[in-house]
């Protein structure tokens, strides 16, 4: 009796392995040699396309990688960073992955920026986000979002939805204005910005920002 349960335990796996074999597709990818080689990798993504971006980095280099849906590399980015910058963080939006670095060009400066790669259409970009806070901020990057503090946190990076972004800004007390809207109770910022493309970040954002930190201290 044990051996026929035994065997028909065998062939219902066997069924229900046959039928997944038909959801599921491996491919091999093409050798290839990398033209930098880095001692790790800090994040995998892939776009709703099927496109799969790796960043990688070593102490001279930031290097993205774009792969196809069948695992063949279709590009890749190669950035020299400047003498001591250092990798912070990143995150996915928008099907673009955005690196996030740090450096200090002089004392009391701090230079924060920001590489992006696009997968679906392989464009890369560098943004400067800042060029006059000091070394007072502290950048943690979390599971979902990427604070931004000094004695207290005084906003957030965060991917909201698949097309909006959001900078969650802690200004208690302050009416809503224009793009400051005010956040829901019990939320980690008082109030949030909605950022749909970057042509969205411009002076009144960053002036908010200042607000923020300028009272975080």
């Amino acid at each position: 009796m044990k051996r026929i349960f035994f065997t028909a335990l065998l062939l219902c796996q066997g069924i229900i392995i046959a039928q997944n074999e038909s959801d599921f597709k491996l491919y091999e990818s093409p050798v290839y040699n990398d033209e930098v080689k880095t001692d790790s990798v800090r994040a995998i993504y892939t776009s709703n396309s099927g496109r799969t971006g790796i960043v990688r980095n070593d102490k001279k280099h930031i290097i993205f990688d774009l792969f196809n849906e069948k695992s063949s590399k279709i590009h890749t980015k190669i950035i020299e960073t400047e003498r001591k910058e250092n990798y912070i963080g990143d995150i996915f939006f928008k099907n673009e992955i955005k690196v996030f670095t740090e450096r200090y060009p002089e004392r009391g400066i701090k230079l924060l920026s920001c590489y992006i790669l696009n997968l679906n259409d392989k464009t890369d970009k560098k943004i400067e986000l800042s060029s006059t806070t000091g070394k007072d901020i502290e950048i943690a990057p979390k599971n979902t979002y990427v604070s931004l503090r000094r004695k207290k946190q005084f906003a957030i990076l965060n991917p909201a939805t698949k097309t909006r972004f959001e900078i969650g800004i802690n200004l208690k007390g302050q009416e809503p204005k224009g793009k400051l809207e005010a956040e829901k109770p019990n939320s980690m910022c008082s109030h949030k910005i909605k950022i749909a493309e970057i042509k969205d970040i411009d002076k009144v954002v960053f002036e908010w920002i200042k607000a923020a930190y300028e009272i975080a201290g």
